[in-house]
């Protein structure tokens, strides 16, 4: 079919470009969610090394798929987050991912809007994800 080829070609540019978007905005998201982290920490630092191996990074997966996280960067991080006997008191990555979620929800329906997608929600998509190798103790 004439021009087939260049609607499939025009196709794939608007998906990268739309997914390269999006990604810009989460990466933005969760930059503001580790400095977030590193400001409203719960605990007091005793080397600071806690507090810089915050990070967080994006990027996209296959096809459309875009991850974001956030994590600790040193290997007692866990137990701040995670340790029963703590209750909680520590923990500061879910708040943190959750800060100003509602602005980049905002950026992305937006985004997609502006593209003529209807923009259904997130609901469900995001979550926290304890690694598999802790025990709770």
């Amino acid at each position: 079919m004439p021009g087939a080829a260049n609607v499939c070609r025009n196709i794939t540019i608007w998906e990268l470009g739309s997914v390269r978007q999006a990604a810009g905005l989460m990466d933005a998201h969760i930059q503001r969610s580790v400095t977030f982290a590193k400001t409203n920490r719960k605990w007091q630092d005793k080397s600071s090394q806690a507090r810089e191996g915050l990070q967080g990074r994006t990027f996209v997966g296959q096809g459309t798929q875009i991850v974001s996280s956030i994590a600790h960067g040193v290997e007692h991080g866990v137990y701040l987050e995670l340790r029963a006997a703590f209750a909680g008191d520590y923990k500061i990555l879910e708040e943190a991912r959750d800060y100003n979620l509602s602005l980049l929800i905002n950026q992305l329906r937006a985004l997609f809007e502006g593209y003529g997608v209807t923009f259904r929600g997130l609901a469900g998509r995001f979550g926290y994800q304890t690694p598999s190798y802790y025990s709770g103790e």
